[in-house]
């Protein structure tokens, strides 16, 4: 390999990436950053580091802490947060740095496969500027997608490495730790044994069948180390998954899978309409169009790769590593992820792979002998273009939502999470408008929507329009405790009735016992009606249920 052209490949992925991601920095914390880094004491503190592995209440506030494991990327915050406090721009800037890395570690890793500099660079670029990319390296809170896919790439280059010498033990230690160091980053780093796997089965080498079986017993200890993972995952965690069967069964949950698989090619291959929420309905039968559509584009995103394999060996390694790397993605067990572009960080390396290869076995047919590389240019800059736009929806909380807006102007989720950021701006009448488009529909933003409108109205004083817009929220939603608790406490702040607001309370209290902010408020009712004991009892549960008890959390 030409080390000086090697050099200038490096430095020009760097600074296209750095370029690409420029109007980053500026970029305000916003959605679960508020969560994971503003709001979040675990933090604060770089103290007892063990406790970012054994505590989840590190990893974010309450709201989130009991769906991610990710100690390492935890650990990165705290580190950036006892540099930086909360100035966005380091958190900005690490996330980038570690993006423009892996861009340049893509170029190392494919440079062994392809045969070549160019089009190793190619591939590296297409992942770097990749549209799709802008969730996982915009969004502060998304860092464990690119901390977990430096040290898997890390880990793989480290195996070849040793795989090539056949002696240095200690790479093939360091590749097991930076694997396990990917998994402590981000749950989905556990398919590397099967990437490197894949790349054994595909890559052409001398000693092909040697080579295969080697893998399987060198590769051993690494599966081991996954399945150590989830165990110790699933303890701390208490849960495997974090949502209960799509659909209501394995069948349904199934067919959601695969539509859950198949969302992701339009995706990559046609990165437009761009938004941070996707959703796919259960489907219950295979008959229903969208599905057998699904189905069939997994199948020939699949057939089509292994047809073209006796052309190059590139096209199955890249339809592999897409597939493999999306996986944890597919809720094969389910979770709270339907659809999210950042999910597309790690599968984009398989589709770069292909686009090259493709882009030049189609430039070999065109006398024009440089056509396959004036394409890819041409995509990378277009990619690069988009990704530019792509980053100003992420400037600040506003623009993203009014982003999702603009795809889905009926989408519930904008519409609350708007009036939600113009609620904390002190902008009342703003935040009004978009909860009220909120509430049509009955839904969890809808419910947020009506106790948050309630809240607006007691602060301006208006009790009585308050109360009206309580009982509307029994009615709608009369197994949720929330309307109960606050028309109980305007009850008893405003209209003097304890007798009511406690029998609304005692309502809430059967409906939610674990409900810290029902024994809050029971705790203040038994304050006001001269019952200390009770009183007491109350609060040690409500602290017992959630330690920043004082804090309602509710708006």
């Amino acid at each position: 390999m030409n080390m000086k052209r090697s050099t200038i490949y490096i430095l020009l992925l760097l600074c296209l990436t750095l370029d690409v991601y420029a109007n980053v920095y500026g970029g305000e914390l916003l959605y679960d950053d508020y969560y994971t880094v503003r709001d979040n004491q675990g933090i604060r503190t770089l103290s007892n580091p063990e406790t970012f592995f054994t505590d989840i209440s590190r990893t974010s506030t309450q709201e989130l802490q009991f769906d991610i494991y990710r100690p390492l990327t935890t650990m990165s915050f705290a580190l950036t947060y006892a540099l930086f406090g909360l100035n966005p721009v380091p958190y900005h800037a690490t996330n980038i740095f570690l993006h423009a890395m892996n861009a340049i570690l893509v170029f190392f890793l494919l440079r062994r496969a392809m045969g070549s500099e160019t089009k190793a660079a190619l591939a590296a670029a297409i992942f770097a500027t990749h549209p799709a990319q802008v969730e996982a390296v915009s969004w502060i809170s998304a860092r464990g997608n690119a901390q977990s896919l430096m040290f898997m790439l890390f880990a793989m280059l480290a195996y070849l490495k040793w795989s090539d010498r056949k002696r240095s033990w200690s790479l093939y230690a360091a590749s097991l730790i930076l694997y396990i160091s990917s998994m402590l980053s981000k749950e989905s780093g556990i398919v590397l044994p099967a990437l490197i796997f894949a790349w054994c089965i595909f890559v052409p080498s001398e000693e092909n069948k040697t080579r295969l079986r080697r893998s399987v017993l060198t590769l051993s200890p690494f599966v081991a180390a996954g399945i150590v993972f989830l165990l110790v995952r699933t303890h701390i965690m208490g849960q495997v998954g974090q949502l209960s069967l799509h659909g209501g069964g394995l069948f349904t949950h199934t067919l959601f899978a695969i539509r859950t698989m198949a969302s992701y090619l339009p995706m990559a291959f046609a990165p437009i309409h761009l938004t941070i929420v996707h959703y796919i309905p259960p489907y219950h039968t295979l008959l229903a169009p969208l599905t057998g559509v699904a189905l069939s584009a997994i199948i020939l995103a699949i057939y089509f790769p292994l047809r073209l394999r006796k052309r190059s060996f590139l096209y199955p390694l890249g339809m592999a590593w897409f597939f493999i790397a999306l996986s944890p993605a597919a809720n094969i067990v389910p979770i709270r992820t339907f659809t999210d572009e950042r999910m597309l960080y790690v599968p984009i390396i398989g589709f770069a792979i292909f686009m090259v290869q493709g882009a030049y076995d189609v430039g070999a047919l065109i006398p024009w002998r440089r056509a396959a590389i004036a394409f890819l240019l041409l995509l990378i800059v277009l990619y690069s273009v988009r990704t530019v736009v792509r980053n100003r929806d992420w400037a600040g909380p506003i623009q993203l939502w009014e982003s999702v807006a603009r795809v889905d102007p009926a989408n519930s989720r904008a519409m609350y999470s708007l009036g939600y950021e113009y609620d904390e701006r002190g902008l009342e009448d703003a935040a009004i408008k978009y909860y009220l488009k909120t509430i049509p529909k009955p839904s969890a933003n809808g419910l947020s929507a009506m106790i948050n409108l309630a809240n607006i109205m007691e602060e301006r004083a208006e009790i009585d329009r308050a109360m009206i817009i309580n009982e509307e929220t029994m009615k709608l939603y009369p197994h949720r405790p929330h309307g109960y608790i606050l028309q109980a406490r305007l009850l008893m702040n405003y209209k003097g009735d304890y007798a009511r607001a406690e029998e609304l309370l005692n309502i809430a209290l059967k409906l939610d016992p674990e409900f810290y902010y029902v024994h809050a408020s029971l705790a203040e009712l038994y304050d006001k009606t001269s019952r200390p004991e009770e009183a007491k009892k109350e609060r040690e549960q409500a602290s017992g249920l959630n330690p920043a008890f004082g804090i309602s959390g509710e708006r």
